[in-house]
């Protein structure tokens, strides 16, 4: 297995340039900027944007409050003129039904935290990569050589099912506080460079 300092360092060494990209729970999009900087064809940003929220950073450290029904119309004006960007609000799996099958060469989950939510994007993540592209997602573990913090989310087992029921495994990790973690979906598309 891959380790990575950060998820901003294993996104940048496993996703190929120009690639259409899904994020999932977008909150006020600090990690979106981060996508944006690997240069892809296309960013879908998905997240429901819809009232008072709380989250951390990538370390589970620094917990913010906001109205995301401003964070949104923040967004959208930030990007209006980026082509690549394109907004999906709702809640997942319903406001990705419009996606292509097979039409995304990595998707990030970082919404629904319970187990059940996770479980779902998972499902519509494998829907929705290319064979052999990335499925990736945060807060899988902690990392307490970075955060103090702890937190029970459902995403570890769900992640552990996902790959158990099909017949994948973590191929690399991205050691925040909340660790992310990288999964290739089944098939024979290999991007060079990714080295899992």
């Amino acid at each position: 297995m891959l380790l990575f300092p950060t998820r901003d360092d294993m996104v940048r060494a496993l996703v190929p340039s120009a690639a259409h990209i899904l994020e999932i729970g977008v909150f006020r999009g600090e990690f979106a900027e981060v996508l944006l900087s690997l240069n892809p064809a296309a960013l879908h940003l998905c997240d429901p944007w819809d009232g008072p929220s709380i989250s951390g950073d990538a370390n589970g450290n620094n917990v913010v409050g906001c109205d995301l029904r401003q964070v949104y119309e923040a967004l959208k004006q930030r990007h209006a003129c980026d082509w690549r960007v394109r907004f999906l609000r709702g809640r997942s799996p319903e406001a990705l039904k419009g996606l292509e099958a097979g039409s995304l060469d990595m998707v990030y989950v970082d919404g629904n935290h319970s187990y059940e939510g996770c479980k779902a994007d998972l499902v519509e993540a494998l829907r929705l990569v290319k064979p052999g592209g990335l499925i990736m997602g945060h807060d899988y573990e902690i990392n307490p050589e970075k955060t103090a913090a702890r937190y029970d989310f459902g995403v570890k087992r769900a992640v552990d099912e996902f790959c158990a029921q099909h017949g994948l495994r973590i191929l690399a990790k991205g050691m925040d506080g909340c660790v992310s973690y990288c999964i290739r979906a089944p098939g024979s598309i290999q991007y060079s460079g990714w080295g899992c």
